[in-house]
């Protein structure tokens, strides 16, 4: 069901000009289509089809690490560890043309991306390999042409670089400490605690699920003087911490006096840092548990989304040799007229809404001499290319008789509603009310018919 409807959308996209159905004075539906449009062969048709990328680990690995990117982070590597791409140095670094240092060529504590292509060409290549300390002097060459700076193009330059350090991605969660765990600075705890002092309950005494980083100096229900003997004690102990209240304790008639409290860590959660792609991370940060879950279901939206691209590219490619085979003998003028008037109306609208200048201005600043060259050479072709979709899609439906029944179309929109209209509309009468059922209709018919086109076809995948 979802994939269906996935595909309509796809049609619906190929068929943007020729599914605003015959509005206008011109009745494609009607009309003897014959006198402008001569159809070519549309069956049997030899297809080269460039197919999407297939699904395979490499493939499911890279939608795995695109997955995670809101959580990538890098940490520092060893000392001795060499730097490759995908690694982030920080570096200073001089640049001399001609023995002179020029403006731009110098930077201190720069981070980058080896193979970024961030810099020129040989910058970050040169520094692979490279460790934390290491000095490189980079003999290299300007591209030219060379935008950012043009006096530069195609100039020899030297840099010298010093490798402050070195690092390597990561990913950044906070993970769950199991109950056992020793907490340490840094981590969140959340406690119960409840204190006397000579004896005696005092304000601020008891506090339920109280959050706070251990090691942190902001201001808590729970004393600073406890909070740090809390660090190294096991999730889920209960500690019994006495200790002198402040002078300026909130509670005035036990400040400065000697209380007892009795802590219990219910929970901690800590800040992890890991370089790999691990079960404990997946079960942190996504509904999966363990890594293989996690590319199994990636795999699982990977093939549904190369199934519908390669049903696009399939599709695409034949409704592309159709109209090249197909011949407009002329252009049915009031259609013609309409459908010009439409592009200059929305052209003319753009430039005002996002643009705020009128068309005149607009075109001008293309590059057109005036409105009638750009109508002639942009509203024009686009008009032309539209009827002709138009005449040759209503062409086939009347050569191949495709047909839709009204229960395939109340399917098709309910499909619609539920996979991308749902949230726009509360009900689905809703729905219903704006929708232009001709327009879906003809993208069900356009799909159905080149299904059956497609089945007559020799595909070559490539």
């Amino acid at each position: 069901m979802k994939k269906r409807t996935r595909f309509a959308f796809l049609a619906a996209v190929l068929l943007s000009a020729l599914l605003l159905s015959s509005c206008g004075s011109f009745n494609y539906k009607t009309e003897d289509l014959s006198r402008y449009v001569t159809l070519g062969e549309y069956k049997n048709l030899a297809l080269e089809v460039k197919m999407p990328e297939k699904v395979d680990d490499e493939a499911i690995e890279k939608a795995l690490e695109t997955s995670l990117t809101d959580h990538a982070t890098t940490t520092a590597a060893a000392d001795d560890y060499a730097a490759k791409d995908g690694d982030t140095v920080n570096i200073d670094y001089v640049g001399k043309v001609d023995d002179k240092e020029f403006d731009g060529g110098s930077a201190e504590g720069q981070d980058l991306v080896l193979g970024s292509g961030s810099y020129i060409d040989g910058f970050e290549s040169g520094l692979v390999g490279k460790k934390k300390g290491d000095k490189v002097t980079l003999d290299l060459k300007f591209p030219d042409p060379y935008q950012n700076n043009p006096a530069l193009a195609g100039k020899a330059v030297v840099f010298d670089v010093t490798v402050n350090s070195v690092s390597v991605p990561a990913y950044e969660y906070d993970a769950e400490l199991a109950e056992g765990e020793e907490t340490k600075d840094g981590d969140v705890l959340t406690v119960d605690f409840n204190a006397t002092a000579d004896g005696k309950e005092f304000e601020g005494s008891k506090g339920e699920s109280v959050s706070f980083t251990l090691g942190s100096s902001a201001s808590s229900s729970l004393p600073a003087a406890v909070r740090e003997k809390l660090s190294g004690v096991k999730v889920g102990s209960e500690q019994k911490i006495t200790v002198t209240l402040p002078e300026d304790f909130s509670a005035s008639d036990v400040a400065g006096k000697s209380a007892e409290y009795t802590v219990t860590v219910k929970k901690a959660i800590r800040v992890t840092v890991t370089e790999e792609i691990t079960d404990a991370l997946i079960a942190a940060v996504t509904e999966q548990k363990t890594v293989a879950e996690a590319k199994e279901s990636l795999k699982k939206t990977l093939q549904e989304a190369y199934d519908t691209n390669a049903a696009k590219a399939k599709y695409s490619t034949l409704w592309k040799a159709i109209l090249d085979k197909a011949e407009v003998k002329e252009y049915p003028s009031s259609a013609l007229k309409d459908a010009v008037q439409k592009n200059y109306d929305y052209y003319d609208s753009v430039a005002g809404l996002y643009y705020k200048l009128s068309l005149r201005e607009y075109v001008k600043q293309q590059g057109y001499s005036g409105l009638s060259d750009f109508k002639e050479k942009v509203c024009v072709p686009a008009a032309e290319e539209a009827i002709k979709e138009k005449l040759v899609f209503y062409s086939l439906l009347k050569e191949e008789k495709w047909e839709a029944s009204d229960d395939e179309l109340k399917a098709r929109i309910e499909e619609l509603y539920e996979d991308q209209s749902k949230e726009s509309y509360p009900e689905l009468a809703d729905f219903e009310a704006v929708i232009d059922r001709d327009a879906v209709r003809d993208t069900l018919l356009w799909e159905k018919g080149m299904e059956s086109l497609l089945a007559t076809a020799s595909v070559t995948e490539k």
